[in-house]
């Protein structure tokens, strides 16, 4: 029970202060390779939670799927405001990423919903590795 509460205070812990080291990191770094990162951080992170077996390698993966999460989230701001520097369309951009997040959000828990009902949990993890992997490929591309 104990263990459960932790998984679920984790993710708050480790992205606030993700999110100012990833700012940081960005401001010395090229954000598009950090982004990469980030999207690997996420995937290994995914694959150590679809493939454990007890609750530490299992939590484990959750803090790797946080730290690079809250990458992705910052970064993703930051590579379109690299994008489109003193220009009136990045007003634009940014509420089409934030739509586009928020609309996210609506079907997630339906989603994860029906796969915890017809199959097995761990195929929540490999469909976010392999939606990650797929997003790392076209960001190299």
């Amino acid at each position: 029970d104990f263990m459960v509460q932790l998984s679920i205070v984790i993710g708050p812990a480790l992205a606030i202060p993700s999110n100012i080291f990833t700012k940081f990191l960005s401001d010395r770094y090229a954000a598009k390779y950090l982004f990469i990162s980030c999207v690997l951080l996420f995937s290994f992170g995914s694959l150590i939670c679809a493939l454990s077996n007890n609750i530490i390698f299992f939590l484990m993966g959750r803090a790797l799927q946080v730290l690079g999460d809250a990458g992705v989230s910052i970064l993703g701001f930051v590579i379109l405001s690299d994008l489109f520097p003193h220009s009136l369309s990045l007003g634009r951009y940014l509420g089409f990423n934030s739509i586009l997040s928020s609309l996210a959000i609506v079907p997630s828990p339906l989603i994860g919903a029906w796969i915890l009902s017809h199959y097995h949990w761990r195929w929540i993890f490999l469909l976010l590795f392999i939606f990650s992997v797929i997003l790392f490929l076209l960001f190299l591309w």
